[in-house]
């Protein structure tokens, strides 16, 4: 017996995939699984089937970890950095968020996304460029052991754009969704 269709769209956000990567790996079209989705079709049990058999497949390599997953070399800024060389970091590492460390210690996290809240409320975009990191900096990313499932690392990236892998006081290395797709492999 299949699991509900319902629960199509929450593993499928879960696993950090969009509607094309699902098409894509069960053989569907990416307009099929958004109407399966949206309920506004009646799929067929063998459409479905390759879709639950795919979730099934991923949820057997579960026994991927964190330390294969992750990406060890960290590019992080410190909490007194200007904003300007945290973003110069941003830029040149391709990336759009980074961990703030302070002595060490994950203390908070900057990115893209902090940058474009104050300049959409600001009237001199330029001043931000001189605030220091930990004045605009978000909460810190959630931290895991190198042996976390990949499955709980997928939870996790639901609801935060990294995971910061910790090994003892070490950050060994972080994970984002992108990283999730080598649990595809």
């Amino acid at each position: 017996m299949l699991p509900e269709i319902s629960e199509i769209k929450s593993k499928r956000k879960i696993l950090g995939l969009t509607q094309s990567e699902l098409a894509k790996r069960c053989n569907l079209s990416q307009s099929l699984v958004a109407k399966i989705e949206s309920g506004s079709v009646s799929p067929s049990y063998s459409a479905v089937k390759q879709i639950f058999d795919f979730f099934m497949a991923l949820e057997s390599q579960s026994a991927l970890s964190a330390r294969e997953i992750m990406t060890p070399k960290i590019t992080s800024v410190s909490s007194s950095d200007l904003v300007s060389r945290a973003a110069d970091s941003l830029r040149k590492g391709g990336i759009s968020q980074v961990p703030v460390f302070d002595g060490g210690a994950a203390v908070g996290s900057f990115g893209e996304e902090d940058i474009s809240k104050l300049i959409a409320d600001s009237t001199k975009p330029s001043d931000i460029l001189k605030m220091r990191v930990h004045e605009i900096m978000s909460p810190p990313f959630a931290s895991v052991p190198p042996g976390t499932p990949v499955s709980s690392i997928a939870s996790l990236l639901s609801h935060g754009k990294a995971v910061l892998v910790v090994d003892g006081k070490k950050v060994c290395g972080i994970i984002t969704r992108a990283d999730l797709l080598k649990a595809l492999k």
